[in-house]
């Protein structure tokens, strides 16, 4: 066989091993690059990682630092209602609980004391407001914290003075829109919420006055929130 066609046939296989180990490491390049711009996503949206549904790169199934439970705080909530007797609540501070299922939606409890002002004579309620959460608009990189959200749920209240002048419990519902402009974690936000509401009496119909605060009435409210913290 002739030299000088042994010696081609080594250089060309050589030249295509090269060519082939070039090519697999601009592969691993692209995909380090590819996990890092994905890594720098993460450190923006809180829930990315814990929510993320794509096989491209592979994350762990759970993140110790995905958002779980959020908590906020207003400076005090106001509500007018329709019908007889300028009824008018006040609730202060006004709070809120979310338990994250998803990146989407979380349920929400929101415990409250108010001062409500019927016709001639105050008097004080506690309420326990049970409610759905869900993101319609959620922030991008410089506020990932921020959201625009809509949010439904009961209305349940107990008078905790005047007792003889006022039913047993008020209950009814509501349903409204917020948004929140917040950072990722232990942040100072601020925000608002907007919601229209119904809400009766139940109990006590032998009192003339909780007859009448008794009849079902619709109403809005209006709640500034200056708080929220993720953990």
């Amino acid at each position: 066989m002739n030299p000088k066609m042994v010696g081609a046939c080594i250089g060309a296989a050589a030249g295509l091993l090269w060519c082939n180990e070039a090519h697999a490491q601009a592969k691993a390049t692209q995909g380090i690059v590819a996990y890092q711009s994905d890594e720098d996503v993460n450190n923006y949206d809180p829930y990315w990682r814990r929510f993320n549904k794509s096989d491209e790169p592979k994350e762990p199934e759970s993140n110790p630092d995905a958002i779980r439970f959020e908590i906020g705080m207003g400076i005090m909530g106001m509500s007018t209602l329709s019908g007889s007797g300028d009824s008018r609540l006040m609730s202060f501070p006004v709070f809120y609980l979310r338990f994250r299922l998803n990146k989407t939606i979380a349920l929400v409890l929101e415990p409250a004391y108010a001062r409500v002002d019927f016709d001639v004579f105050s008097h004080g309620m506690a309420g326990v407001r049970p409610a759905a959460y869900w993101t319609l608009v959620q922030g991008g990189r410089r506020w990932p914290g921020a959201a625009f959200y809509g949010i439904t749920g009961l209305d349940v209240w107990f008078p905790t003075s005047e007792a003889t002048r006022t039913p047993t419990m008020f209950l009814g519902g509501d349903l409204g829109l917020g948004a929140m402009l917040a950072s990722r974690r232990f942040s100072v936000g601020f925000g608002a919420e907007v919601r229209a509401l119904m809400r009766g009496g139940i109990g006590n119909q032998e009192s003339l006055p909780a007859q009448d605060m008794s009849s079902f009435r619709f109403g809005v409210e209006v709640r500034p929130m200056i708080v929220h913290m993720c953990f």
